[in-house]
């Protein structure tokens, strides 16, 4: 009796841990970049290369409370390579490929009564860019977004989300021109995917 009441103050006093739950997330969408690279030349317009668009997949596995959770996502894309200005674009495919892994944490801002809610998500991130021909290298950054999400059944919730991400350039200084210098990446992007929750 003296062990239930204990119990019972103590999700009175955190109601949230009553609820906690595992669930895995699929999510496929589209990302573009900007930044990676600067031609100091002074040439008109000015062209930079960069990662070009991709589509991506993503797979995480998220533990969740009341209004928080926790995350750990593995993402993959194959941009092209591209000497990008203003006005064109020249894109060679297939040359370059990155893994990202991103913890974050999750917020509930908002839900309806009929279960559709929108979350805000924040944390680092970690890609390993594997140019074609070159050696891999990792960079460290840092990701943020909003998600919609609705009850699709009992246990698995439809969601879409956006994003944006900042990280060091996808590139070493040897493997661009001389009269290029390295910028931050900046990657935007939308995705769509299922949840599972256990």
């Amino acid at each position: 009796m003296r062990r239930s009441l204990v119990l019972l103050c103590l999700l009175a006093c955190f109601p949230g841990a009553a609820f906690a739950q595992w669930s895995v997330r699929l999510e496929t969408g589209a990302i573009a970049f900007s930044g990676a690279s600067h031609d100091t030349s002074g040439a008109t317009p000015p062209a930079d290369f960069r990662p070009y668009h991709a589509t991506t997949v993503q797979a995480d596995v998220e533990r969740r409370w009341a209004k928080w959770g926790v995350a750990v996502s593995v993402f993959h894309g194959s941009p092209g390579l591209a000497l990008e200005s203003d006005a064109t674009a020249f894109v060679a495919k297939s040359l370059l490929a990155f893994w990202e892994i991103a913890p974050e944490v999750s917020l509930r801002l908002a839900r309806t009564g009929g279960g559709v809610a929108v979350r805000a998500h924040l944390g680092p991130l970690f890609d390993i860019w594997l140019p074609d021909g070159e050696t891999s290298h990792t960079r460290v950054g840092a990701h943020t977004g909003l998600s919609l999400e609705w009850p699709l059944g009992a246990r698995v919730t439809g969601s879409v989300r956006t994003a944006l991400a900042l990280s060091g350039s996808a590139f070493t200084q040897d493997e661009l021109p001389s009269r290029f210098e390295l910028r931050p990446l900046w990657r935007r992007g939308v995705a769509g995917g299922v949840r599972w929750r256990f």
